[in-house]
């Protein structure tokens, strides 16, 4: 029966893997308290790199209760995280989202940016620290994230280049405000995660 229930996780792995994004799960440490200086060293975050899908709630699922005191708010993401080789998360854990994905406009002009297919040549620089490119002098660049927003605006330099630091398509973080283990057999398959920004 176990090998059954390694192969439905290494699936589910696979598919969340596949449709689905890296994510950093974050749990915070515990830090050190110096009775000489009187000084606190914060703990170093423990990140854990993990599969998983985001997506929003329905509108049926808006108001709705799934434990006393969480209701689904609108913006809270559902996080479906596959189990496979990740620890569970906890209430303190902080899911965080550095996809690197989006779309730089140009003068109106969308070119899509993600570090897997960034196919432009105006793109110059696609990291967490920077993103950059070149453009006619003084042209408007606006920067939108997956979900249509935009993130950052500017206008390029005299030379036509711009760059935003740190790359505004970074940094999205969400934390847990309930935890669903899907457990048939209790093999963990994945984790159902209520996200809050």
């Amino acid at each position: 029966m176990s090998a059954f229930y390694d192969r439905m996780g290494a699936t589910a792995l696979r598919l969340i893997d596949r449709f689905g994004q890296t994510i950093t799960l974050r749990n915070p440490t515990e830090g050190s308290y110096d009775p000489v200086t009187g000084t606190t060293t914060p703990g170093l975050p423990d990140d854990q790199p993990a599969q998983a899908i985001l997506k929003d709630y329905s509108l049926q699922q808006s108001g709705a209760s799934y434990a006393e005191g969480t209701e689904i708010r609108q913006g809270d993401k559902e996080i479906t995280i596959a189990a496979s080789g990740v620890s569970k998360p906890l209430m303190t854990t902080v899911v965080i989202v550095s996809r690197l994905v989006g779309t730089v406009v140009i003068e109106g002009e969308e070119i899509p940016v993600s570090p897997e297919e960034t196919l432009d040549e105006r793109i110059t620089e696609l990291t967490a620290e920077a993103l950059s490119g070149s453009a006619a002098p003084g042209a408007d660049i606006q920067v939108v994230d997956v979900e249509d927003f935009v993130v950052a605006s500017g206008v390029a330099d005299a030379n036509g280049l711009w760059s935003f630091a740190p790359n505004p398509l970074t940094g999205k973080s969400w934390t847990i405000v309930n935890i669903k283990e899907i457990n048939p057999a209790g093999t963990a398959l994945v984790y159902k995660v209520q996200g809050r920004r």
